[in-house]
């Protein structure tokens, strides 16, 4: 499934992002969970912004695989990520390391299960 018009809410990806600099940005995707104000509320932001980072890194796999370099661009990259993303080592297919669709996915998955167990906490303090 081909997914369209999904960039993140910060706008599209800097042309100077590395693989190195994207993978740290999936990886600090969960990490502003902690807010004390309202924990349950950062955590569905945080939530939101992963599910849609993983949306566009899907995307962007596929019209990388598929060599759609119009579709990536409509996705917000720029010609220059496009080559970094296209310029993996001999023998490794183009587009985001397995790691990479990995990390983000399993961040979505801790965040959905931390943000149900603070809402079942917090109905029980009835909070």
């Amino acid at each position: 499934m081909l997914l369209t018009n999904v960039e993140p809410e910060s706008g599209p990806i800097p042309s100077t992002a590395s693989r190195q600099q994207t993978t740290d940005v999936v990886d600090a995707i969960g990490t502003s969970y902690c807010v004390e104000r309202c924990p349950i509320a950062a955590l569905r932001q945080d939530l939101a912004r992963a599910e849609a980072a993983h949306r566009m890194m899907q995307a962007a796999d596929i019209c990388l695989r598929t060599g759609d370099d119009q579709a990536l661009q409509a996705l917000g990259f720029s010609v220059a990520h496009i080559a970094d993303l296209r310029g993996r080592p001999i023998g490794a297919t183009a587009g985001y390391p397995a790691y990479a669709l990995r990390n983000v996915r399993k961040t979505v998955r801790w965040l959905r299960e931390r943000l149900i167990a603070l809402q079942s906490s917090s109905s029980v303090t009835g909070g």
